[in-house]
């Protein structure tokens, strides 16, 4: 009798997700119940991935991503997204532009503070920067280190110019310049995300998600709670 082997499943590619967008939806529930719906929808459509045609290739399959979702853990989008990240069971990591407590320290009031510790506890890895409270550039390189790592951002943005330096609107064209797709979820209730990158603005669906292919990754998450600090001074 022939010994036959069972074939070896790869594990499903990494797709790593930056978020970013304002604080100030924090302070009306209504749009940030709007937002996270949005961004959960996101993630699963990115999730998914894309189905070829059958006709064309009555073998394959669709493409499914796991899911990696990073951010700087600010009030607003970025507390927002990872709750949202936690409730589709993707992997969460940190990148913090200074330690732990002055950053806790910089949050309005206790709500945002309980999510924050929430999250930061489901992290499995977390980058903290040796940067100084309130100051520009530290915020700017959390972000630059954030686009590094990423795939594909979602940006809870209004549209608008950069109130300040490493605003929403300076991240969303840092990300385009590097060739990043970036969807767009307007901090308004009801609206449609829009995926931005090399071909213009799109609709968000299976067919858009081609432009992501290129940049999913076989990895591996890391190991259940362990978090990995890189602490770094430059």
């Amino acid at each position: 009798m022939p010994l036959t082997t069972k074939p070896v499943e790869e594990p499903n590619p990494l797709l790593t997700i930056g978020i970013t967008g304002h604080r100030a939806i924090a302070a009306d529930p209504i749009v940030t119940k709007a937002v996270e719906a949005a961004i959960i929808k996101v993630f699963r459509t990115l999730a998914n991935g894309s189905t070829p045609s059958k006709a064309a290739n009555p073998s394959s399959t669709s493409t499914r991503f796991r899911l990696k979702v990073i951010s700087m853990l600010a009030e607003g989008a970025d507390l927002v997204g990872m709750q949202a990240a936690l409730d589709c069971g993707a992997e969460l990591m940190g990148v913090l532009p200074f330690d732990e407590q002055s950053y806790r320290e910089g949050f309005a009031g206790g709500p945002s503070r309980a999510v924050f510790d929430n999250v930061l506890s489901k992290l499995s890895s977390i980058v903290v920067l040796g940067g100084i409270v309130g100051d520009d550039a530290s915020y700017e390189l959390a972000n630059s280190e954030i686009l590094d790592r990423s795939d594909v951002v979602i940006a809870v943005w209004d549209g608008d110019p950069a109130r300040g330096p490493g605003g929403t609107g300076d991240v969303v064209h840092d990300a385009l310049e590097r060739g990043l797709p970036v969807v767009v979820i307007s901090p308004q209730t009801g609206t449609t995300p829009t995926l931005l990158g090399v071909t213009g603005e799109t609709s968000l669906c299976a067919g858009s998600l081609k432009l992501l292919h290129s940049r999913a990754r076989a990895g591996s998450s890391t190991s259940d709670g362990l978090r990995a600090r890189v602490d770094r001074s430059d």
